[in-house]
């Protein structure tokens, strides 16, 4: 065995154990110089044999058997989140399907860019995990919360109200420079997706149409969970068509869980939690009202919602799906009216 040959064999073995200073360690055991171990690394790259990600003063290698990673970067002045997904994600998803990488890079620049831009945060903590080829994307900051922060900026009172109006689609606490399109289209083009902040999770599981709303303890910041299979079929541009206007391309479509307007201890009877339900819906010309885990309406509820608002609102065009049988005919009954 030669000397290039017994040089890549050690990096090989180190690069695990100093994945930061693999460099270093291999210039001062060999006593060669720096561009002579950047030679051989090159060449494992070459092979797929390694990994490289990161900037030039803090590039990181890893074994290619070894995907998983883990960061944290400081919020400064000149952070951006496509410099941190070309010098850390890029070369790592650029072997998957097109349509999966445009997913991961729309959903996590997004992600960061909102960190970075709305969570009052210092820091931001990013974990990426493979397993059972499905990819996780973890966003992690130490801000304020979401909804902490979203119920200051609207004065709403109870933070699963923030995230009903989060989910329509076109929120933002900085209209001037965002559009409030990123989350909405994100929490639909993953397989799975979770947010978690100030003691509330919504989990969204695209796969089976189903979502969940629960009490979580208590975490410092927002945390934001991207899952997708490396399979997966979804793309962005179907997406985006299916809530676009294919006309003048403008995002006025959305779909509302109806059952997100229920507070703590309530029931949907009142036209006044209509109202909230359909509150903040202006820009959108055409609203699909999701009635999934809805067990019973009242009357003045559904009044409001089919009959009341679209006589006020006739550009609005309302539309409703996954009502059981006793929903559908107290809708049923309301249009008729």
């Amino acid at each position: 065995m030669n000397q290039a040959d017994i040089i890549k064999k050690y990096l090989l073995k180190q690069i695990p154990a100093h994945p930061n200073d693999i460099v270093a360690k291999a210039t001062q055991y060999f006593g060669v110089s720096r561009t002579t171990v950047h030679r051989h690394l090159n060449a494992l790259l070459k092979l797929n044999k390694i990994i490289k990600s990161g900037t030039t003063k803090q590039v990181t290698y890893y074994l290619s058997s070894y995907q998983d990673r883990k960061y944290n970067f400081t919020i400064k002045e000149g952070l951006s989140e496509s410099i941190i997904w070309k010098d850390y994600f890029n070369s790592l998803f650029e072997k998957l399907p097109k349509n999966v990488f445009s997913i991961l890079e729309y959903g996590f620049t997004e992600v960061f860019n909102n960190a970075i831009d709305h969570a009052q945060a210092k820091h931001i903590g990013v974990t990426l995990t493979f397993a059972e080829e499905k990819i996780s994307l973890t966003v992690h900051d130490d801000g304020i919360g979401i909804f902490k922060h979203i119920s200051q900026k609207f004065h709403f009172t109870d933070y699963k109200e923030c995230l009903l109006h989060l989910t329509k689609g076109k929120l933002t606490t900085d209209p001037v420079n965002h559009s409030g399109e990123g989350l909405f289209f994100t929490s639909r083009a993953f397989d799975e997706f979770h947010i978690i902040a100030n003691e509330i999770c919504f989990y969204r599981d695209n796969l089976i149409s189903d979502w969940l709303f629960e009490k979580s303890p208590k975490i410092q910041g927002t945390k934001i969970i991207l899952v997708i299979s490396e399979k997966s079929n979804r793309k962005l541009i179907d997406l985006f068509n299916q809530y676009t206007d294919l006309e003048d391309f403008s995002f006025n479509k959305t779909d509302l869980l109806v059952d997100l307007s229920k507070l703590e201890g309530e029931r949907l009877f009142s036209r006044s939690q209509a109202k909230r339900l359909l509150s903040r819906i202006e820009p959108f010309q055409s609203i699909t009202l999701d009635f999934s885990k809805v067990v019973a309406v009242g009357q003045g509820f559904v009044d409001e919602l089919f009959r009341v608002y679209p006589l006020k609102n006739p550009q609005v065009k309302i539309n409703y799906i996954h009502a059981n049988e006793e929903v559908e005919f107290m809708i049923k009954r309301s249009i008729s009216r």
